[in-house]
């Protein structure tokens, strides 16, 4: 079977988050189902955001995009940024990694968000 990507859409406890608008979620793209990804969160792994293992409550299935799953990264990271767009239009305060360089860029040489990793970065593009 040739390997699948998916974007998810984990619901975020907003206590002591501020104004929230809609919810606060967290949005990423991972080669696990999303359901698997979760519990990595969820369990702390080296590769957990820290927002999730604190904040996450559930998957939210029905904010997904139809779309997945993608059948190649560079797509799911393209759906991944395009979904926290829509979300954060939609007045959530989206949590995620929609902004983080793809994999072979010098940002990701450096560590600072190679794909495939969901480190904690925070809310993102909030005015």
């Amino acid at each position: 079977m040739p390997e699948q990507f998916w974007v998810y859409v984990i619901e975020l406890d907003p206590e002591g988050l501020g104004d929230v608008g809609s919810g606060a979620v967290y949005v990423g793209e991972t080669a696990l189902t999303p359901e698997a990804r979760f519990a990595k969160h969820l369990g702390g792994s080296i590769n957990a955001a820290k927002v999730v293992a604190r904040r996450g409550i559930r998957l939210r299935i029905d904010l997904y995009p139809p779309e997945g799953p993608f059948s190649s990264r560079a797509e799911a990271l393209r759906f991944e940024r395009r979904t926290g767009n829509q979300l954060r239009h939609r007045g959530f305060r989206v949590y995620g990694a929609q902004g983080k360089p793809v994999m072979n860029s010098p940002a990701a040489a450096e560590g600072q968000g190679a794909s495939g990793s969901d480190a904690d970065h925070g809310p993102s593009g909030l005015s």
